[in-house]
């Protein structure tokens, strides 16, 4: 099963990611790799950055709908 973590707040995406087949986890929650991080803004990524392992995704959800999400990790 591919891994996701996504940041609070972004519940559709969650719940379109699991409905999907993905093991969703929630950031806060997150520690163990990842294929890839789900967040919304800029502010994320600075602690995503630095701790994440190479080749984790980053998919910045602002402005995006949940299908567009998973139409990105479907796409890696």
């Amino acid at each position: 099963m591919r891994k996701v973590s996504v940041e609070t707040g972004l519940d559709p995406i969650k719940q379109r990611l699991a409905e999907r087949g993905y093991e969703v986890v929630a950031m806060e929650n997150c520690y163990s790799a990842v294929e890839a991080v789900v967040y919304s803004g800029g502010a994320a990524v600075n602690s995503v950055c630095t701790h994440g392992p190479e080749g984790t995704m980053l998919i910045n959800a602002q402005g995006l709908t949940p299908d567009a999400v998973v139409d990105r990790l479907d796409n890696l």
